[in-house]
């Protein structure tokens, strides 16, 4: 069989609300991952947060963090690594503007976390543990280009906290499904630019390229795929309509299903 790229990504595809997969999805992953074929982890999260699962798939491929503001190989120091980040100045001028109706901040590089205030919903996303801590007003802590910017804001802001964001060249705003978090994004840079990057460097062509995912901003990664499937019961049900669906939903195997089905065992 023709070695196969298969990009995944995790909440709501891979992960069910536990964050969580089966131990016959785990088996079934670290099957292909040992043949050869190769397993992208496809994630907003930073790798910090997706290297439990990495290594437990037993991957070797590399992955997509920040939603494909950062490609790596974790295990191969000669992949050249794609790298998309926010200007410090940009961030410090976007807390000024919007500090009066923003409750906390949370912006990051590889290395350090910087904060305005404890938020613990985030850490199952964005865990602190073994990163630098830097607390303060990010308008003055902020000295160093970062992955990714968050922010918590009370749901009537979010249009007052859109065009603040909005108004700054070359940046992108977005919400989270149903909840008082928003993020920052750099126009261009998604999973599915990140996923060609990864096409192009492992020279895989796109009638042999799979990819999963649940949300709005997996578009572009299934656009970019020969083999694209929405999860049944996804949180954006019109992309059932742009795209094949799995039979399965993630509480039932749905991406080891659909990948048994393709691949005929």
């Amino acid at each position: 069989m023709t070695k196969k790229l298969i990009a995944i990504d995790l909440d709501g595809t891979l992960l069910d609300v536990k964050g969580r997969y089966s131990p016959a999805t785990g088996a079934y992953l670290r099957r292909l991952s040992n043949e050869g074929h190769e397993i992208v982890l496809a994630s907003g999260r930073p790798f910090r947060s997706m290297k439990k699962i990495y290594e437990d798939l037993q991957l070797h491929s590399p992955v997509i963090c920040y939603n494909g503001a950062l490609v790596f190989h974790p295990s191969d120091a000669s992949f050249v690594p794609l790298k998309r980040s926010f200007n410090a100045s940009t961030i410090r001028d976007l807390v000024h503007k919007t500090k009066a109706i923003v409750s906390s901040y949370m912006a990051e590089s590889f290395d350090n976390i910087y904060i305005n205030a404890e938020d613990d919903k985030l850490d199952r996303y964005f865990p602190y543990a073994d990163m630098k801590i830097i607390r303060g007003d990010l308008e003055q802590t902020v000295k160093e280009d970062v992955y990714t910017c968050l922010f918590n804001c009370p749901i009537e802001k979010m249009g007052e906290l859109r065009a603040a964001c909005e108004s700054v060249p070359g940046i992108g705003w977005r919400s989270w499904s149903n909840n008082t978090h928003s993020e920052l994004f750099i126009p261009g840079s998604d999973k599915g630019a990140a996923l060609r990057y990864v096409m192009e460097a492992l020279g895989n062509v796109k009638e042999d390229v799979y990819a999963f995912g649940d949300a709005e901003n997996d578009i572009s990664m299934l656009d970019a795929s020969g083999r694209p499937f929405a999860m049944k019961e996804n949180k954006v049900p019109s992309l059932l309509s742009r795209f094949p669906h799995t039979k399965n939903s993630v509480d039932e195997d749905g991406v080891m299903v659909a990948l048994m089905e393709e691949f005929g065992r």
